[in-house]
């Protein structure tokens, strides 16, 4: 089975839309919540298993560079 990075990404994008629904209840936004930091933990046990290759600082470096450009354009 394989799962393309669109489809991820738009399943942790949905789970992200109904944890912060304002229109539901407390109780069904933590259970979406709760998924996403499934998602994170298990993707960070993941990752804790590869080898490190070559540019992945640079691709790293750039990631927190976009980050920190958002944040100060207030997004």
């Amino acid at each position: 089975m394989s799962t393309s990075l669109g489809e991820i990404l738009n399943g942790i994008d949905s789970l992200a839309y109904d944890a912060t629904d304002p229109r539901m209840t407390g109780f069904y936004n933590f259970e979406a919540k709760k998924k996403l930091y499934e998602v994170l933990w298990r993707t960070q046990r993941q990752l804790n298993r590869c080898s490190k290759f070559v540019g992945e600082d640079e691709f790293l470096e750039e990631h927190l560079n976009q980050q920190m450009i958002e944040a100060l354009k207030g997004r």
